[in-house]
């Protein structure tokens, strides 16, 4: 498996998010792509310390998840593309990156978030 890593850390603890069952039955409907996964982990800027409860969204493929109590999302099932994740948190200004997802690998981000208190 090809790895992508975005980050200079290596996250290792990957908790599986619920999905809506609409979505990933789309997802298994359409081509044969193999699909890859997104793993990544939110992070203060100026403390480098998780940020739980983070918002995470995918707009454009209706996929939303909360970061559990060390900052980490991990999501499977992707198609293979090129993604806008949003981030937004309480006491944060919002972040929008861009990831890129390819067949059958798994993709590592660490988004630092600022402080707006």
């Amino acid at each position: 498996m090809q790895n992508k890593n975005y980050s200079s850390e290596i996250l290792d603890d990957r908790k599986p998010l619920s999905h809506s069952a609409s979505i990933l039955e789309k997802a298994r409907t359409l081509s044969g792509s193999v699909k890859g996964e997104l793993y990544l982990q939110v992070v203060c800027d100026e403390r480098k310390i998780p940020v739980r409860n983070a918002l995470i969204s995918i707009d454009n493929i209706g996929i939303t998840a909360v970061c559990d109590q060390d900052g980490k999302v991990f999501i499977n099932n992707l198609l293979p593309g090129r993604y806008s994740v949003d981030v937004i948190c309480a006491g944060y200004v919002a972040r929008s990156v861009w990831v890129n997802i390819e067949e059958s690998a798994l993709s590592k981000l660490q988004i630092k978030m600022t402080s707006n208190i």
